[in-house]
């Protein structure tokens, strides 16, 4: 079963949008992203042509 998050990005990726989740964790806490990398990785995503992505700890991942 896919959760909500997953199952709203489908929706949108079949319209043919582009999908860009930022998981909370990214944004706050210990192991959160520094405002600077996380700036960078927006910027790659935007300017980018791939495809769906997503923002955690570890940085960008495409969705699968």
């Amino acid at each position: 079963m896919l959760s909500g998050i997953a199952v709203i990005s489908v929706a949108w990726q079949e319209l043919g949008w582009r999908v860009l989740i930022v998981w909370e964790c990214a944004l706050r806490g210990r192991e959160k992203l520094t405002d600077e990398a996380l700036t960078e990785r927006l910027e790659e995503w935007i300017c980018g042509e791939g495809a769906s992505a997503q923002i955690d700890t570890q940085g960008i991942h495409l969705l699968a």
